[in-house]
């Protein structure tokens, strides 16, 4: 058996064909004239969700009378952005009436089974068969562009048989990731008290910006910025990661005009902190800057600390990075549609501060548990990787018949 470029191109077993998307089902295009459905449903995660029609989060259309009706059974495609978004799952299957953008396609099958022709998709998705499709280099596609796609089909009755056999065996795969998500939420959890116990000191409060040198960043004109790697890097918002720098996207200054702000040139143990939205869902945007992050500049809207004498770097990451600064931070927030921290509202933040050898131990303790539950959270997201490339492996077998669903269990 050769290697394949798409599902059909596998040696299929005696019985099964193929058949042009337009002979199995009909595209979906019933607009909600009348706003006949209230029922908002979006394509997420390779699943359909509803959502909250009065939501005001967002970009909303002016009239849901432009959105389209789609029923039970229905499989729904996103067929936009195929260049730019090469990650996303691209369709899945209606299990409630409701109405969903006209961005999305939405289709009818009428001669296949409706829940073998979902996990067909599922497997022509993950085998990268749609950005192929139009030569490879439209953003978008159409139902024109596809209705003569290639459709795998077993007999009927087998499409049911495996369609059941996918239901039984990908429910435990799924109810194994689920467990194993949850158990990263406990780990999450446990490394955030870990570090909350840097706050657990009988050391008398004091202001955070008597020891600290703080000096947020320069605003660099954006017009003026060049690619990555001709230049000096500029260390942006975007840059600044919960414990960590992310250099994945850089822009530089050139390299001639860098002697003007060389009071905003970063150095190695430098503390930063993302000032606009702060506090995201990894935690608190504070990473110590490293040599490999050198040479760089300081922008706007990141702050640069280094501790003065009394404070260590590492203590005060992990206080800007403890729940008790995200609970004295977030009243403190400015702006309306981005949060924003400014740098004297970090300076003024009370702190117990035990004496430095005390936070060089401290550090220690935390930094060690900070390991062993790290490690853990790596072997879990490991585990579920697997898990999630052996449910496509199994579904892409299952539907092109490369394996015998009967040998494996059948529909039982």
């Amino acid at each position: 058996m050769s290697e394949a470029t798409a599902p059909w191109q596998w040696r299929l077993p005696d019985g099964w064909t193929t058949k042009p998307l337009f002979s199995v089902g009909r595209e979906t295009k019933v607009k909600n004239v009348g706003l006949r459905e209230q029922n908002l449903l979006s394509l997420s995660y390779g699943r359909i969700v509803a959502k909250d029609i009065n939501t005001s989060e967002g970009l909303l259309p002016e009239s849901f009378e432009t959105y389209q009706i789609v029923s039970v059974g229905d499989i729904v495609f996103r067929f936009t952005d195929l260049q730019n978004d090469k990650r996303s799952l691209r369709s899945a299957r209606v299990d409630q009436r409701g109405i969903i953008t006209s961005a999305y396609m939405a289709f009818t099958p009428t001669k296949v089974s409706s829940r073998f022709f979902e996990y067909l998709m599922r497997a022509y998705d993950v085998s990268k068969v749609f950005y192929g499709m139009g030569g490879g280099l439209r953003q978008s596609l159409k139902y024109d562009d596809v209705r003569r796609m290639p459709v795998v089909l077993p007999p009927l009755a087998e499409q049911r048989g495996i369609a059941d056999f996918l239901d039984r065996e990908t429910g435990k795969i799924d109810a194994l990731i689920k467990k194993q998500t949850e158990l990263i939420t406990r780990l999450h959890e446990r490394r955030q008290a870990v570090i909350e116990t840097c706050m657990l000191t009988e050391a008398e409060p004091v202001k955070f910006g008597y020891y600290l040198d703080a000096l947020p960043g320069n605003a660099f004109a954006s017009d003026r910025f060049e690619p990555g790697g001709e230049g000096v890097r500029l260390l942006r918002g975007i840059n600044v990661k919960p414990g960590c720098t992310d250099w994945s996207e850089r822009v530089d200054w050139a390299l001639d005009d860098v002697t003007p702000y060389e009071r905003y040139r970063l150095c190695e143990g430098d503390v930063v902190l993302g000032l606009d939205r702060p506090f995201v869902s990894g935690g608190t945007r504070v990473a110590a800057i490293a040599d490999a992050d050198l040479p760089a500049l300081l922008l706007q809207r990141v702050v640069r600390f280094r501790p003065r004498v009394g404070l260590t770097s590492r203590f005060l990451q992990l206080v800007l990075a403890s729940r008790a600064f995200v609970e004295y931070a977030t009243p403190e927030f400015t702006g309306v549609s981005v949060p924003h921290l400014s740098d004297s509202q970090v300076r003024a933040f009370r702190v117990p501060l035990p004496s430095a050898a005390d936070q060089e131990r401290i550090t220690n303790t935390i930094d060690h548990e900070m390991a062993r539950i790290d490690e853990l959270i790596g072997k879990t997201e490991r585990m579920i990787e697997l898990s999630k490339e052996r449910r496509s492996a199994l579904i892409t077998a299952a539907v092109t018949g490369q394996i015998d669903v009967n040998e494996h269990g059948g529909a039982a």
